[in-house]
């Protein structure tokens, strides 16, 4: 469990803030000493900056939501860049919060190593999403080759109290401007490639990418790659680097497609499943491409046995399994 709480900085300076809890028992740990029972979990940085429209507001984080997607947890967090609810009442104006990707590997430690929104706040007057952007609790739906992602967004336009920030004589005193601070809500949804958060790009000059040591239970590589002008080779090493006998990527059959599910595949035959639960290393050798993601399954549809967020069609559980294909 987490609560936005203020959390102290400095001396001087306290910021919204996450504290986080955990418990056996949701009931019982739902009510907890803030002194004793929680831990700091999360707030902003210096990397967060503010809004260029109001440079001297005090960024913090407002929302946490993240998710189980795949092998990692996934997150969109709700950064505010302002202004604060006198201001908004004052102005007749909605909250400026922008949604950025983050991401873990044990659902506590989150890293966000691109501070650019991966949702962002139109700060337009009459725009559906101008500001106030709220991410689901289960963040997006995989749906066939897409991810599904809803949010909400604020207008500050009522038909009722006026129009947020246009002078109209409806948003006139603090009761009326702080009900339009929370007007025009609406439902957005955003797509985009399924593990399209992020990929690794190489131009026509090619390059390589050598993962860290893995072990997997699998007999089959598949990956998510766009390179339908190019190709993907892949290359197999052994824990001191050498590349296996047979899983060479002179062996590889180049990969020359554009999908979010494809099998690599070599000619010499090698099998993968001779190195299930040894250390060993992939390379990736990339020309004119875009390389999104990789596992290793027995599955020969490519089921990837990983978790699939608020879930989609076809999905059992939530997870990608061999019966959803």
């Amino acid at each position: 469990m987490s609560i936005r709480r203020s959390g102290r900085i400095d001396e001087t300076t306290s910021l919204r803030a996450r504290f986080y809890r955990e418990s056996d028992d949701f009931l019982q740990g739902a009510q907890w000493d803030v002194d004793t029972d929680e831990v700091f979990w999360q707030r902003i940085d210096h990397f967060d900056l503010p809004d260029p429209a109001r440079p001297n507001h005090r960024v913090a984080l407002y929302d946490v939501n993240v998710t189980p997607y795949e092998s990692l947890m996934l997150g969109l967090f709700a950064i505010f860049r302002g202004p604060e609810n006198d201001i908004c009442a004052a102005e007749g104006v909605p909250k400026t919060m922008d949604l950025e990707l983050t991401y873990s590997r044990d659902g506590f430690h989150f890293s966000r190593p691109d501070r650019t929104p991966f949702l962002a706040s139109s700060r337009k007057i009459g725009d559906w999403n101008r500001a106030y952007l709220h991410a689901c609790g289960g963040l997006c739906l995989v749906v066939h080759d897409k991810i599904f992602i809803y949010f909400s967004g604020f207008s500050g336009l009522s038909p009722r109290l006026g129009s947020a920030g246009s002078g109209d004589t409806g948003v006139g005193d603090t009761g009326l401007s702080r009900r339009v601070m929370y007007a025009g809500a609406s439902t957005g949804l955003a797509t985009l490639r399924r593990d399209g958060f992020a990929s690794m790009e190489a131009g026509a000059a090619g390059g390589t990418l050598t993962t860290r040591p893995v072990t997997f239970n699998g007999d089959r590589l598949f990956v998510n790659v766009r390179a339908p002008q190019g190709e993907l080779r892949v290359s197999v090493l052994d824990e001191n680097g050498d590349a296996v006998e047979g899983l060479t990527a002179a062996d590889c059959a180049a990969v020359s497609e554009d999908s979010t599910c494809v099998e690599v595949k070599w000619s010499s035959g090698g099998e993968l499943s001779a190195l299930a639960g040894q250390p060993c290393r992939l390379q990736f050798h990339l020309q004119s491409g875009e390389l999104f993601s990789f596992w290793v399954t027995n599955d020969p549809n490519g089921a990837s046995y990983g978790h699939m967020a608020a879930g989609g069609p076809g999905f059992t559980n939530g997870r990608d399994l061999p019966s959803s294909k």
